[in-house]
């Protein structure tokens, strides 16, 4: 059996020299630039890798040196060197290596170990640059025999490349090694013939294998047993009942031992029966397991179970590994924590009060169920962003959370979670204007394990509306502006409408007045708080159906229209019977419809508007004699637009004449004359006589233009009083009372 292993070996070791004729053959180099190499006999670790050293740097030697960088010398040249300075090989420093290069004018050193623990091989290059006093290359190569060719294949190149690198200018200094560390978390498990041991180290990369060692006491001594890479080992065919104790050492790359691990006993003991496996139920991220013990069988103590260990190996994987470890008087377990659509085969042990254990029960395989799938998003929307996935076939999904990042790689935080397996939309809204978001979805069961995350989608939000142009504003409207722009073709929902703002100075805040609908391309601010004659700025936004707004145009303005000017040269004619006679100047403005005349009397405090006419002038007839007046006026254009009130003029209209007075009575030939005073105003026309009858009604009984009266023959006693009447019929009011005697 070993030597079909050696042979197997060195077949693998032929193999890696055509890959690297292969690999280097590829780029031969200028034989002016060669650089002289020396490959130094490969030191062998144990006894199982001295096959491999025998003809490794042969190999290796021959393979170089078809490459054509390297001068290579002399393998009989080499061992000379190695006679005459006297070296062991096994026992040269960096510093010795270095130095013998120096000596024999050799650019580069390449040395070399090798260990064979079982079927699996570790090797270890070193290259030396002699010039700069350093270590280019450490490789190291640990594999099965089968896969040594595939693990030097890449090594191939580092040779030739690292020789290179350590001749710039600028080389990496090789950092200094830290004392090994010994193995940790000794632990220890065994059957009736063979105790496990298992260990951890911190630098695993570093290592080239442990030692294990035994003793029957505590103390020691501690005898070597095995050397393995693995951080495992089984001590085989033991007795039952058997105790011993065990320390680990690690070994280093450079074949140095750390220092010896803390002691562990172990014991072989009958080990419980293997439990039985009943069932396996697959959630989300987990599976629960299931299981009985067998009966017990004799008096022994040992198979009773003080508990169990669960292994398991995903589809991918060669060996179980140990999940958990689950005390005797449970039987389940919830793995978590598992790769979605994956297939994890499970089995468990029992092990007793000394950690003896059963053999494996019968296996059960579980598969995961697959993550969120089929995850779409659309972009370009409006504050929002749509996803899409496939439904879940599992049926323990509850739901599903939706997580969001502002950047591929930045934190994903829950947002969402659907309420259940079939809800499987989503939409993000309240989102910002042209921005990129970044999505990922998970599944969950009613314990709130999750999925993985699905793989990211992302979307970008649309842009702000577009800014309407042609914004134009009307001026000369009368307490109004009239507003016209251009409307925006856009998607359906792109725009939902136009926002008017104002502003009383081109700088100054502008406040919204109105929103129109998105077919509308004009408006009328026709605000009652609009003043006359005056400027004001207007500035317009479109937005969409979710609210965003575009930024508002360049201002625009326009100036109300002006009051008429006030009515000029307003007079007034005295002196006419209950009227008075107006006229003014007309007013310029082409669109004055009417004016509006106000009057009132002397003694009145306000104006009443009575009359509104389309002319420049006005008679007032229906006033009171001898009353004075006072009147203005205003006009008003096509607008409704009224002028502020003229200056106001006065006027009187007529008096009526003065009473008689002084009236007496005499005897004239035997008749009555009643006579008065005559009127100082000398337009009186005549005078009437009246009699005062019953209830105080009166009667005219004559009219004469002299100022006196015949009254003739009167039958009793009479009450007369007269009148003064001018030529525009203005009568007087009564006079006194005459009493006239009956006529005898």
């Amino acid at each position: 059996m070993q030597k079909r292993l050696r042979a197997g070996l060195i077949i693998s070791c032929c193999l890696l020299v055509l890959l690297l004729l292969t690999v280097v053959a590829a780029s031969p180099l200028d034989a002016g630039l060669k650089q002289k190499l020396a490959v130094f006999p490969f030191i062998a670790k144990n006894m199982e890798a001295m096959t491999l050293t025998e003809s490794l740097s042969s190999l290796l030697l021959n393979s170089i040196d078809r490459a054509g960088y390297f001068e290579i010398l002399e393998r009989k040249k080499v061992e000379n060197i190695i006679e005459l300075e006297g070296l062991r090989l096994e026992s040269l420093s960096k510093e010795d290596i270095l130095k013998i290069g120096a000596r024999n004018n050799i650019d580069f050193l390449l040395c070399g170990t090798a260990i064979r623990v079982g079927r699996t091989v570790a090797i270890e290059i070193q290259l030396f640059s002699v010039r700069e006093n350093k270590i280019c290359l450490t490789d190291t190569i640990r594999t099965s025999e089968g896969e040594l060719a595939a693990k030097l294949y890449s090594t191939a190149q580092d040779i030739v490349m690292s020789s290179k690198k350590c001749l710039s200018p600028d080389p990496v200094a090789v950092s200094e090694r830290k004392p090994l560390a010994m193995p940790e978390n000794i632990k220890i498990s065994g059957t009736s013939k063979s105790i496990r041991i298992n260990w951890t180290h911190q630098d695993m990369s570093n290592l080239i294998g442990f030692k294990i060692f035994r003793s029957n006491n505590a103390d020691g001594p501690f005898t070597q047993i095995a050397t393995t890479i693995e951080n495992f080992y089984t001590d085989e065919n033991l007795k039952l009942n058997e105790t011993f104790y065990y320390r680990v050492k690690a070994i280093d790359k450079k074949g140095t031992d750390s220092e010896f691990s803390l002691s562990v006993v172990g014991k072989t003991s009958i080990a419980p029966q293997p439990p039985i496996f009943l069932n396996i139920q697959d959630n989300v991220k987990g599976a629960y397991l299931q299981w009985r013990s067998r009966p017990h069988s004799g008096k022994e103590s040992d198979n009773v179970e003080a508990g169990y260990k669960v292994f398991r190996k995903i589809q991918t994987e060669k060996e179980f590994k140990e999940v958990a470890v689950v005390p005797a008087d449970n039987t389940t377990y919830t793995d978590h924590g598992l790769k979605d659509n994956a297939t994890y085969t499970y089995t468990l042990t029992a092990f007793n009060a000394l950690n003896t254990e059963s053999d494996f029960s019968a296996m059960l395989e579980v598969t995961t169920p697959q993550g969120v799938s089929g995850l779409k998003i659309e972009s370009g929307k409006i504050r929002r962003a749509p996803l899409k996935w496939d439904v879940n076939v599992n049926d323990v999904v509850e739901g599903y959370r939706v997580y969001r990042a502002q950047g591929e790689n930045d934190e994903y935080k829950k947002i969402a979670q659907t309420p259940d397996r079939h809800s499987i939309s989503y939409s993000d809204t309240g989102l910002e204007d042209n921005k990129t978001y970044w999505y990922r979805v998970t599944a969950c069961n009613k314990n709130n394990i999750e999925t993985d995350m699905s793989e990211p989608v992302s979307a970008t939000t649309r842009p702000k509306p577009p800014v309407p142009a042609g914004l134009a504003a009307k001026s000369g409207e009368a307490r109004k502006v009239s507003l016209k722009w251009e409307t925006i073709k856009s998607p359906e929902d792109e725009i939902r409408g136009y926002k008017i703002y104002r502003a009383a100075e081109e700088k100054g805040e502008y406040n919204k007045v109105a929103e129109v609908d998105a077919g509308k391309d004009q408006f009328s601010d026709n605000n009652t708080l609009l003043k006359d004659n005056t400027v004001y700025y207007y500035r317009i936004s479109s937005f969409n159906s979710a609210g965003a707004e575009s930024q508002q145009t360049e201002s625009v303005s326009a100036t109300t229209k002006a009051l008429p000017q006030i009515p000029g040269g307003l007079k007034a004619v005295s002196g006419d019977v209950k009227k008075v006679s107006l006229s003014w100047d007309k007013n310029p403005e082409p669109d004055i419809k009417e004016y509006v005349i106000y009057r009132k009397t002397k003694d009145e405090k306000d104006f009443d508007r009575i009359k509104s006419t389309k002319e420049a002038s006005y008679a007032d007839s229906r006033l009171r004699d001898g009353v004075e007046y006072e009147f203005a006026t205003q006009a008003v254009d096509s607008d409704n637009l009224f002028s502020p009130v003229s200056s106001s003029v006065a006027a009187k209209t007529k008096p009526l004449p003065q009473r008689p007075s002084g009236l007496k009575i005499a005897d004239q030939d035997g008749k009555k004359r009643i006579s008065w005073d005559a009127n100082p105003e000398k337009d009186i026309k005549k005078y009437n006589v009246y009699k005062k009858g019953f209830l105080g009604i009166s009667q005219k009984v004559g009219s004469v233009q002299d100022n006196y009266w015949e009254a003739g023959e009167m039958k009793g006693k009479a009450e007369l009083f007269v009148t003064a009447m001018d030529e525009t019929d203005l009568e007087s009011e009564a006079s006194e009372i005459i009493i006239v005697p009956e006529t005898k």
